[in-house]
């Protein structure tokens, strides 16, 4: 009854009038995320406390999300861009209100009530670790850390020996980019459930361009409405980011990641078709 509560709180924290930063998105996250545990990933969970963090984040990590990234509040200087330094603006806020105002303030829902201190300290730590790495602005950096676990252990893929690895940093890791990759699935997703998500993140991003636009501050990519191609903006996203995230998780779980690669190199397809019919429409209105 305390998850169930704890759950009913975390849903009501979310901001219902985002079009995609909702507690739908945490819903698909955290089955997504349970999902690539399934999959393999949970074989790298050193403790049992482990996975039950990573699921804990999964479902907080956009908690409070005003409907406008990081570059908007950094730009215009809001509250929370000053408060966190520009860095991870959102990412720590989310974990803030978390630890401050969801359990903070009703203790009646604490989901960690019976915990050692050590306990509770390393759970905290982990679920901090996993929203912030979330951010966009780590992936690459991220990437670049697997590629030289991986490089460094010579392409061994065991489990175990990821757990071994620098006292068990590399296996957290691995989990830490789990979530950050069901955080950015929806290009794995089969039709109409990225049409879907893609029509909402646009309209979100939209929004925050118009609110850009009128507050004389720089366009976000992919936020300026007029110049934004919905083809366009997912074959890059797919091509540049999403599908070599995954690829780079099937040579750590090589097992069960071949049916989503698959997925989405369908969905990029798709995308390249539409791409086409997009030009078309655009070179028939432009003929005199």
């Amino acid at each position: 009854s305390t998850m169930c509560e704890f759950l009913r709180v975390v849903e009501s924290e979310y901001n219902a009038i985002n079009p995609y930063h909702n507690a739908t998105h945490a819903a698909d996250v955290l089955q997504t995320t349970h999902v690539l545990l399934q999959c393999g990933a949970k074989k790298f969970v050193s403790k049992s406390l482990e996975e039950y963090s990573l699921l804990v984040a999964a479902a907080v990590h956009d908690i409070q999300h005003p409907g406008k990234n990081n570059n908007y509040q950094i730009n215009a200087r809001t509250e929370v861009a000053l408060r966190y330094n520009d860095t991870a603006v959102l990412e720590n806020m989310h974990v803030s209100r978390l630890f401050s105002h969801v359990l903070g303030a009703r203790r009646n829902i604490d989901i960690f009530n019976g915990l050692t201190e050590e306990q509770y300290s390393s759970v905290r730590a982990c679920i901090i670790r996993t929203v912030i790495d979330t951010d966009m602005a780590r992936h690459f950096r991220n990437m670049s850390k697997l590629k030289g676990y991986l490089a460094e252990m010579d392409g061994v893929v065991d489990p175990k020996e990821w757990k071994g690895f620098q006292n068990g940093i590399a296996a957290s890791k691995v989990l830490q980019f789990v979530l950050h990759l069901a955080d950015i699935s929806n290009p794995a997703k089969p039709a109409p459930v990225f049409e879907e998500w893609t029509d909402r993140v646009l309209e979100e991003f939209f929004a925050q361009g118009d609110a850009e636009a009128k507050e004389n501050l720089p366009i976000s990519p992919l936020c300026d409405r007029k110049t934004t191609s919905r083809a366009s903006s997912q074959i890059g996203f797919i091509r540049y980011v999403v599908k070599p995230a995954f690829e780079l998780l099937e040579q750590i779980i090589p097992e069960s990641m071949g049916e989503i690669l698959d997925q989405i190199d369908s969905n990029l397809s798709y995308w390249e078709q539409a791409l086409v019919k997009e030009e078309m429409e655009k070179s028939s209105l432009d003929e005199p």
